[in-house]
């Protein structure tokens, strides 16, 4: 809290009261952004799928010809398990209470995330980015707008550098939480693909698939 009321106070240029620095602190304060101590079991947050596809489309700047992107959103429904304004009760489409079964529940914990995390919302995240990244299928706009893109381009110029490549991902889908051995393997085998879209395609569906990206800490 001190460090946040120092910065309302002066937000490092004597301004006092600047709304958008004290949005940054909160946002990057060692709290939020770091593991406490001891607390491995307990600290992290699933992603909820329809966040995670949104974030996507944001990071890669997702857009059309026309600029408006149009999208039904039951192809998310069907894949994820979630559609936006669409729950099915008033608790959202899980419950605060509800704790998977294994050591979560038997810490004690909940993880109200998980309830909507069955096998085939597991298998249809992975099966979602296919879509998005392969299949040029980047929403369900409806017809009559105009398909919807991401724009790959910044990381097609760098994709010739490996470790430029997924440093960047890294930074960018895992707020560079991403796991060393996975990392190394990762760099393996995107070495071996010599197309450089591919290869960009190809790292972004292998890091937004990782538990780093899923689970926010």
């Amino acid at each position: 809290m001190s460090r946040i009321s120092a910065v309302f106070a002066d937000n490092g240029r004597g301004e006092r009261g600047d709304l958008a620095a004290v949005v940054r602190a909160i946002l990057l304060d060692p709290e939020a952004t770091q593991r406490p101590t001891g607390a491995q079991q307990t600290s992290g947050k699933l992603q909820e799928p329809v966040v995670r596809y949104v974030s996507l489309l944001r990071q890669f700047e997702a857009t059309s010809d026309d600029g408006f992107i149009a999208a039904l959103g039951f192809f998310l429904q069907e894949l994820t398990r979630q559609h936006p304004l669409s729950a099915p009760s008033v608790f959202n489409f899980y419950l605060p209470s509800h704790a998977p079964a294994g050591d979560i529940a038997a810490a004690g914990l909940v993880a109200p995330e998980f309830q909507i995390a069955d096998a085939n919302a597991i298998v249809g995240w992975p099966n979602l980015l296919d879509a998005i990244l392969f299949g040029d299928f980047v929403t369900d706009a409806p017809q009559g707008f105009d398909p919807v893109r991401l724009q790959l381009e910044p990381y097609f110029a760098i994709a010739s550098d490996v470790d430029e490549l997924i440093d960047r991902l890294d930074t960018v889908l895992t707020g560079g939480a991403l796991d060393s051995g996975y990392k190394a393997e990762l760099r393996t085998q995107l070495a071996l693909i010599d197309q450089l879209d591919v290869r960009v395609q190809i790292a972004i569906y292998l890091v937004a698939i990782s538990p780093d990206a899923m689970v926010v800490r």
